[in-house]
């Protein structure tokens, strides 16, 4: 801000750029040259003055503009102090309701709720503060720190009270068992998933674009950023800056984010490579930001989603910070598998894993009455599905009587409601684009197309915890970011986003068990 209120001061000092020559020329040549040039002069002043206003007329305008951003400087500041503040509250609260949720006799759905939306509220104040502060975290999450909090372990407030209201004799006994519990507790916290150690980035790269990436992140990340050279993958992420779409087979099946600095993304890889990235890519684990136009061209025609240009400056600023951290935030886990490996299961159950638009068209009528009798909890998934058409027919045409069709009928008719269960999720990202062109096609003006996305955290774990098995049919998964950019990206507007299936799977860990199954998707055009 100091050298834009210099640069403003200067412009004021030089408002009145132009000032007319005072000519006291005596000699005959020179009157003779000032008659010939009078109407030159005389526009020249013209000019000038024209000129001089201007020059006042920016200078003023600039001037309001400083002050305003003056006046938006203390909004923010304001915001940041009042999230401050806020974060602050929300916590202790946490902590406090914590100790009751332990202690109290309150209805335990009751508690629940509380408790949830205390989550949401804390969550959307850490997305204002990642948006506006990255300080700001470093303060809340220190850098390599491992929390453990006993409070919010059962029996803990027992303990507590029974050394404190027991005998001196027996006092010494009961705080060797209340040391043991704290060990106990807090090796289990350190060990879990949720350590702040494991939540770590791995990058990758040399040269001098990597280092200012890598500077940046080391710098504002509140993530712990290991610098990887060679070996095993560490935590759960990684960031690899590279000429081409290449990096080490360790790293292939975690989540993570490519820089591509050169122009030629794909060089040196073979079909097969190629296959097992669009692959892993079409899984939601693999994004890639491309430093060229070219680049970017290339991988959109080779078939890959979740791609982004960007300029170089992009890397030293905090637009990069969010983005890795966004990220982080929706890593998938540990599980996926090469299409190679994929293929082959699917061989294996005489299965063909890769269709067509019109080979799913085929296989669905085929199918159709294994679909309505499917067991749990697919049956559960389809009435979701069912209940939520139903919903939007309901809100959005109240009363009317409407059309409503498959993306597998007529291509030459139009419908209110077109459905793309079993279609759009089952086909790779250059089919879906053509699927999504048809869609628009059979659209009503206020029309709406609705289709379900597997989510791509629960997708991964749900398909780990199984080896891949069941799962022969080829299938795209989403995070909810990487879902509503495809659609974007691909022409729609986003009327309706629903998590569904959240609970039905009971093989999946605590830890995803209340996150979606599905994601049920309702665009229209823009």
């Amino acid at each position: 801000m100091g050298k834009i209120e210099d640069n403003i001061e200067r412009l004021g000092k030089s408002v009145n750029a132009y000032e007319a020559a005072d000519s006291d020329v005596s000699a005959g040549f020179g009157k003779k040259t000032i008659r010939r040039l009078e109407n030159v002069n005389e526009s020249l002043e013209h000019f000038g003055a024209n000129q001089n206003e201007f020059n006042k007329a920016s200078a003023e305008a600039v001037e309001s503009l400083l002050a305003y951003c003056r006046r938006l400087e203390g909004i923010l500041e304001t915001e940041r102090e009042a999230c401050r503040k806020t974060a602050s509250a929300l916590a202790s609260l946490k902590k406090e309701f914590d100790a009751v949720k332990l202690r109290s006799t309150l209805n335990s759905n009751q508690i629940g709720k509380f408790d949830k939306a205390l989550v949401r509220s804390s969550e959307r104040t850490e997305n204002f503060i990642l948006d506006t502060n990255p300080g700001f975290r470093h303060s809340m999450r220190p850098k390599g720190c491992r929390e453990a909090d006993f409070v919010i372990n059962r029996g803990f407030y027992e303990k507590a009270e029974k050394i404190k209201n027991s005998p001196e004799h027996e006092r010494k006994s009961y705080i060797a068992e209340f040391e043991k519990y704290c060990q106990r507790e807090a090796s289990k916290d350190f060990l879990s998933l949720d350590a702040y150690d494991e939540i770590c980035i791995s990058f990758i790269g040399e040269g001098a674009v990597s280092e200012i990436l890598l500077e940046n992140l080391n710098r504002r990340s509140i993530y712990k950023i290991l610098r990887n050279n060679g070996g095993q993958a560490e935590g759960k992420f990684f960031v690899c800056c590279s000429d081409t779409l290449s990096f080490p087979d360790e790293f292939s099946f975690i989540s993570g984010i490519t820089v591509i600095c050169g122009d030629a993304p794909l060089s040196g890889m073979s079909g097969n490579d190629i296959e097992n990235l669009l692959f892993l890519n079409d899984c939601g684990l693999h994004e890639y930001i491309t430093l060229s136009l070219g680049a970017y061209e290339t991988l959109v025609k080779a078939g890959f989603r979740n791609i982004r240009y960007a300029d170089a400056d992009f890397l030293s600023g905090t637009g990069m910070i969010s983005l890795v951290e966004s990220a982080v935030e929706c890593a998938v886990p540990y599980g996926a598998v090469s299409f190679d490996l994929f293929c082959e299961k699917a061989v294996r159950y005489g299965k063909k894993a890769i269709m067509s638009f019109e080979e799913l068209i085929k296989f669905n009528e085929e199918n159709s009455q294994i679909e309505i009798e499917s067991s749990y909890p697919e049956n559960c998934l389809k009435a979701l599905e069912r209940g939520v058409i139903s919903a939007v027919c309901s809100s959005r045409f109240p009363g009317e009587s409407i059309r409503k069709g498959s993306i597998a009928s007529d291509e030459n008719q139009k419908f209110e409601i077109l459905t793309g269960f079993g279609y759009v999720n089952h086909l790779k990202y250059a089919s879906r684009r053509k699927v999504y062109e048809r869609a628009k096609r059979m659209l009503s003006e206020d029309g709406v197309f609705v289709f379900s996305a597997s989510d791509a955290r629960t997708g991964i774990k749900l398909r780990a915890l199984s080896d891949w098995n069941g799962y022969e049919l080829y299938e795209a998964l989403w995070t909810r970011k990487q879902l509503i950019r495809e659609l974007e990206e691909n022409g729609f507007r986003l009327s309706y986003l629903i998590p569904a299936g959240a609970g039905i799977y009971s093989g999946l860990p605590e830890k995803y068990s209340s996150e979606p199954v599905i994601w049920i998707a309702g665009v229209s055009l823009k």
